[in-house]
């Protein structure tokens, strides 16, 4: 008998993760470039893993200050991380800051100046501008769906 997966419970993620992510906004850029090598690769993970859920939770609880949190915890991780492995956290955040109704162009630009990375800092300040083939769901094989905790982002397999 198949069972219904586990809710999960973000409360920890959030306790996790959120005090960081201020203190990340707040440092200078000489702080903020020391940040991502210093954790660990545990850390890392939940950073990751805040980042790429913060788009579902976002357009679940109407929150644009997610949309941010969540673009924010990206500049951290473009301390270690390559650029193009980033681009998939800023689809996927885009697309729920358009369902928001969030100007994309200030959000992406305002968070991009915290990045310790050029290239990713350039790569944020323009994702909102690329052409509508390079920034939607489908160019990432993403998709969104209903799910009886509400909507959700699903990534197909390549």
């Amino acid at each position: 008998m198949a069972q219904r997966p586990r809710q999960r419970d973000y409360t920890k993620l959030f306790n996790a993760v959120v005090p960081l992510i201020e203190a990340f906004a707040t440092a200078n850029s000489s702080e903020r470039a020391r940040v991502a090598p210093k954790l660990n690769p545990d850390g890392l993970g939940i950073l990751r893993t805040f980042a790429s859920s913060m788009p579902v939770l976002a357009v679940r609880q109407e929150s644009p200050v997610l949309i941010t949190q969540g673009l924010t915890a990206v500049a951290v991780l473009g301390g270690i991380d390559d650029t193009r492995d980033l681009t998939f956290y800023l689809c996927t955040l885009h697309h729920s800051a358009m369902k928001l109704g969030v100007d994309t162009r200030k959000v992406f630009g305002d968070v991009a100046s915290l990045a310790s990375s050029v290239h990713l800092q350039q790569e944020m300040r323009g994702f909102p501008s690329r052409p509508p083939k390079d920034k939607d769901l489908v160019a990432f094989r993403f998709r969104e769906v209903l799910t009886d905790d509400g909507f959700d982002l699903v990534q197909d397999s390549w």
